[in-house]
């Protein structure tokens, strides 16, 4: 519901951070997007996904420059809480100003920002000023007019055009090794993904029950057929070991998933049953495992 909504307000959003107050835009898609949310749960996600989103847009000869200098500070409009684990992790920051969200005494946003809000225009320039105090930074790099009033401070000031053909900063040109976790399998969630994501839900929907199906009910045998006619492809690397006879030790196949998915893919390559040891799983999952657990 509330990806549908950010959706939904792309366009509203778009407007008036072009045309009214990019401050007011800001707010709006963090009203929306954080309202409710746990503290952790997006301290986790900004580990585990955005960093990998933020060093694709993140312009080679930008960081040539950056990464010339000894001490780093990132002044961002966006939460900090999303910004400083690739900018203190992976960039080698020494701080990072943002914009901070208003949190409960329960750990979860409000959907609102602390004083002085959004840091745009003058409040990054105070933010900065507060930081360093009269000690100027040598070089400032900005990528819109917000950005002058801190730049002003800087002995030297640059603006970095928006270039979409711009080389991507090659990842190991990084201080630290940019580790995926789980945001390996999530694209970038434009308006475009998002669109395309909601179209293909009610179709994606039945042929997931088709799959559970033929994963449920079929017989080891046939499931490896029935899964590459739904679309499943299943590559098979060498010669399956043979079945256990007169009393021969067998095989020990180590998964790396908590789930069954991996346990039932390899049955469905060796085209017959295996006995999978798992725990933390539900009781859903253990009555539709097409192998027993």
């Amino acid at each position: 519901l509330r990806s549908a909504i950010l959706l939904l307000l792309s366009p509203i959003v778009w407007l008036i951070y072009r045309f009214i107050s990019e401050a007011a835009g800001v707010k709006l898609l963090i009203f929306v997007a954080f309202s409710g949310v746990k503290l952790s749960d997006i301290e986790c996600v900004s580990r585990a996904v955005l960093p990998k989103f933020y060093v694709q847009d993140l312009h080679a000869e930008t960081w040539r420059v950056i990464s010339s200098f000894g001490r780093r500070y990132v002044l961002t409009a966006n939460p900090r809480v999303m910004i400083e684990p690739l900018a203190m992790g992976y960039l080698g920051a020494d701080a990072v100003l943002g914009t901070e969200l208003e949190v409960t005494k329960t750990g979860r946003a409000t959907g609102f920002v602390k004083h002085p809000g959004v840091l745009v225009g003058e409040n990054k320039a105070l933010a900065l000023k507060k930081l360093l105090g009269n000690n100027n930074p040598d070089v400032g790099l900005g990528d819109r007019k917000s950005d002058y009033p801190f730049m002003l401070l800087c002995q030297e000031g640059y603006v970095v055009p928006s270039n979409e053909n711009a080389e991507a900063v090659p990842r190991g040109s990084l201080p630290r090794p940019l580790v995926f976790h789980d945001g390996r399998f999530v694209r970038s969630p434009t308006p475009g993904t998002a669109l395309l994501t909601f179209l293909w839900l009610p179709i994606g929907f039945l042929l997931a029950l088709l799959r559970i199906a033929a994963g449920s009910f079929l017989p080891t045998r046939f499931m490896y057929r029935a899964f590459n006619i739904l679309g499943v492809r299943i590559v098979v690397n060498g010669n399956p070991p043979p079945l256990v006879r007169n009393g021969k030790l067998g095989v020990l196949f180590v998964c790396t998933h908590k789930t069954l998915l991996d346990p039932i893919f390899l049955s469905a390559a060796l085209r017959r049953p295996v006995t999978a040891l798992t725990y933390s799983i539900s009781r859903l999952s253990e009555i539709l495992s097409p192998i027993p657990t």
